[in-house]
């Protein structure tokens, strides 16, 4: 796996590009954008993973919206092959060279938080927590609509509705399927866990201890808004996590910043700072648990 691209400084209305890379995985290709206020901005950095089938341009508009705060931004989407088989070998590659990168662009004392969206870049967020200890350290994370309980009915209607034609669609949904019942076949046989079930265990038993924002709605077709708040609740009554919702009404998937500007601005500004500044004046964990 390896990096090429352009290295170099554009100017924009509200950032200045770093830099852009390309990198490959065995199944996909996927860039790594690192822009920074035209300000110059405080040197913290909000690491921004995509959803299945977002556009960069999608991802941009959140990125402004930190840089509109003074803080620098690394975006990727991770390849859509390897979210839809959750591949984690591959995830974990987007999860360290985002890292990485963030790293490198974060001023000295400086920190690094999270902004993610869907299972898209919830599935690298898991890669991240499989592999923290070797990786940079994250003061905080976003979790915009996820993470989403994986219903087989939900995956296959995310890939039908996010590929680019019907022949395409009616391939991928094949296999989709195809795969859901194998997996179905061999965890009876050897009585192991199912992906879905793996991936679900992993995010109610969180233990990193980074404090997290959970923003959702109630209409989300694509994120189960009764399962997250199961979830939420079984992590806020552990008491070993700073734990905050923010539950949107008629807000469709990943479509709260459209639906509400106002409101999703002030919740990402108000926890991104609290948790950044945290770590510089505080010990990084906290123990209290609070809702937005």
């Amino acid at each position: 796996l390896g990096g090429r691209g352009r290295q170099g400084i554009l100017v924009m209305a509200s950032s200045v590009l770093l830099s852009s890379t390309r990198h490959s995985t065995a199944l996909g290709m996927y860039d790594i954008i690192v822009e920074s206020p035209s300000s110059g901005g405080s040197g913290d950095v909000v690491v921004l993973w995509g959803w299945y089938g977002a556009q960069d341009a999608h991802l941009k508009k959140y990125c402004d919206l930190h840089h509109q705060h003074g803080r620098t931004t690394v975006r990727a989407i991770a390849p859509s092959a390897d979210v839809m088989l959750r591949r984690l070998d591959a995830l974990k590659d987007v999860a360290e060279k985002t890292m990485r990168a963030a790293a490198q662009a974060a001023r000295p004392g400086r920190s690094i938080m999270a902004h993610l969206f869907s299972n898209g870049g919830c599935f690298v967020y898991e890669a991240y927590t499989n592999h923290r200890s070797q990786l940079p350290q994250l003061a905080g994370v976003i979790f915009d609509s996820a993470p989403a309980f994986m219903h087989a009915h939900t995956g296959a209607r995310v890939i039908r509705e996010h590929s680019p034609n019907l022949v395409l669609a009616a391939v991928l949904v094949s296999a989709f399927w195809s795969a859901f019942y194998v997996q179905e076949a061999l965890a009876k046989l050897t009585g192991g866990e199912r992906s879905p079930d793996l991936y679900w265990r992993t995010m109610l038993e969180d233990s990193s201890g980074i404090p997290a924002l959970y923003i959702y709605s109630d209409v989300d077709r694509f994120t189960d808004a009764q399962k997250l708040e199961e979830l939420i609740a079984l992590r806020s009554g552990r008491g070993d996590v700073r734990v905050e919702t923010a539950k949107f009404i008629d807000s469709p998937h990943v479509l709260h910043l459209r639906q509400d500007p106002q409101r999703y601005t002030a919740l990402v500004s108000t926890f991104s700072a609290s948790v950044l500044s945290s770590v510089r004046d505080a010990p990084p964990r906290t123990s209290s648990s609070s809702r937005m």
